[in-house]
């Protein structure tokens, strides 16, 4: 079945949403990044300690993405004495990257893949 060219036209987000897109995928395409928001999602808080031993890197290493993390607003940090904690910063994500994960969801969210047969 083919779709018209105005009707895909109307699906395909503006260049601004698809660029949204693009950097958000960037930060998430390091797989120890990935990592640390898939931690962050299941538990709430962890210190870069914690988060090093979970993801198998040093401490530095670990250090750099979350910084990085942060920066892009994928992450929240507060001082709980002498440790910080991270987690993930909702409100940030939906503010910075909410377009092109609403474009995600309701795209894949029309059946264009097929089912996985794992």
């Amino acid at each position: 079945m083919e779709m018209s060219q105005e009707h895909a036209k109307k699906d395909i987000p503006p260049a601004e949403v698809t660029q949204e897109l693009v950097e958000f995928m960037k930060i998430l395409a390091e797989p120890n990044r990935l990592r640390i928001v898939q931690y962050m999602y299941l538990n709430s808080e962890h210190c870069v300690t914690k988060l090093a031993e979970l993801i198998g890197i040093t401490q530095p290493a670990t250090s750099q993405h979350l910084k990085l993390l942060r920066q892009s607003g994928v992450l929240s940090s507060r001082k709980d004495g002498r440790m910080i904690l991270y987690s993930l910063d909702r409100d940030s994500i939906m503010q910075r990257y909410g377009n092109g994960i609403r474009h995600i969801k309701q795209f894949f969210g029309k059946d264009t893949v097929a089912p996985s047969k794992h």
